[in-house]
């Protein structure tokens, strides 16, 4: 999709970076090396050139055990894709859940996994699945952006300034990137801040009551013999 989506986009657009409006609040991921107003999906597409017919919620089809694995495991995805699509962010974690478990090495369905749990404000367990991803495929980027945001979601600032290190060398140029990054890093700084701080005042009380307790306490043996 090369011109942004609407600000309220329908429920058969295509998720993406700007229809989230590509702060932490959303889960689009960013182009590479696109201009900044491309839209890009939040789901994986397939890596076939093939066409497919997309499968609908009113056209799931079944896992069988006649099914091949993989294949069965596809349908799944499929699944959870057009369920993402309609906003059945549940539908769409629970077909990603069976996709997952047919093929628990292929890192798009734990990523496509941790997109749906940020919609659904699980960011504990979608850290949990964008770490997976990464575990498989290290240089998956949208993973790497879905536990950047993550991290900044569950308040661990530091991690996340990291992780997006890498995803706007990933997104050059990319104005919802840039955003997400520079409000990670200025959380970072003001936790940073805020800890000196209240260091600072730990240590003068422990030095005030250190010294309270010394003016009051004995000097010497001697003394307290006395």
């Amino acid at each position: 999709v090369d011109a942004p989506p609407p600000s309220n986009p329908r429920v058969d657009d295509e998720p993406t970076a700007a229809s989230v409006d590509g702060t932490q609040d959303g889960t689009g991921d960013a182009v590479p090396n696109k201009p900044v107003r491309k839209s890009v999906p939040i789901v994986e597409e397939d890596s076939s050139d093939e066409d497919e017919e997309e499968v609908t919620s009113h056209e799931q089809v079944s896992l069988t055990p006649a099914m091949d694995p993989a294949e069965a495991a596809e349908t799944a995805k499929d699944r959870g894709n057009a369920s993402f699509k309609l906003g059945d962010f549940k539908a769409a974690e629970a077909a990603y859940t069976d996709a997952i478990s047919l093929v628990p090495t292929s890192a798009p369905y734990h990523a496509n996994r941790a997109a749906t749990r940020l919609k659904l404000g699980d960011h504990v367990n979608a850290l949990a699945d964008a770490t997976a991803a990464l575990a498989i495929d290290p240089n998956h980027t949208k993973a790497r952006h879905r536990r950047a945001m993550a991290l900044a979601k569950l308040g661990r600032h530091e991690e996340a300034s990291s992780e997006y290190d890498s995803v706007e060398k990933a997104y050059p140029g990319h104005a919802g990137v840039k955003s997400e990054a520079r409000a990670a890093r200025e959380a970072a700084e003001s936790a940073r801040l805020e800890k000196e701080k209240t260091d600072v005042a730990e240590r003068a009380k422990a030095a005030a009551v250190a010294e309270e307790e010394g003016v009051g306490a004995p000097t010497s043996p001697s003394a307290s013999s006395a």
